[in-house]
């Protein structure tokens, strides 16, 4: 993720840093989760010991659309999940957070978009699709979706 935007990328623009081991699970369909606006309000903060908070008092609850993308992808078990969001940084662990996701979601995650390997300050830089894209260049998965198309 060395490349800088010039307006448009191709594929050679992004390479996966080499350094980073190459993911356990390749190819198959995949869909790229990021939690805050997806699964719940957008606008979350974090505070230091004692953890994430959704910061406007609208009275909603973190993970409270789970259950409406674990609908949606009933009918298609073969679609695996790689986690697209800030909460694997910050709790340091892909499973530590899949375990927040309902079970029927959590055993499809299979990775993350950042490794503890990869340059946390790079990563953080690099603007949300590059992330993506370059797990896209190391993965292949055979299809892939930044976001489900759902309406809530």
């Amino acid at each position: 993720m060395h490349a800088t935007y010039r307006g448009r990328f191709t594929l050679t623009d992004v390479q996966p840093p080499h350094t980073i081991p190459p993911p356990v699970a390749t190819g198959g369909r995949v869909l790229y989760l990021d939690f805050d606006g997806v699964l719940h309000p957008e606008d979350v903060r974090r505070r230091t010991g004692r953890g994430p908070y959704i910061a406007s008092p609208s009275g909603h609850m973190f993970f409270e659309h789970a259950p409406l993308l674990a609908d949606a992808l009933r009918p298609y078990p073969d679609i695996r999940i790689v986690l697209s969001t800030s909460w694997v940084r910050w709790y340091r662990s892909v499973h530590r957070v899949a375990r927040k996701l309902p079970p029927e979601l959590k055993a499809r995650v299979i990775g993350a978009t950042y490794h503890e390997d990869m340059d946390e300050e790079s990563f953080r830089q690099a603007p949300r699709g590059m992330q993506v894209w370059a797990d896209v260049l190391r993965r292949k998965p055979a299809a892939w979706r930044k976001r489900p198309i759902l309406t809530v």
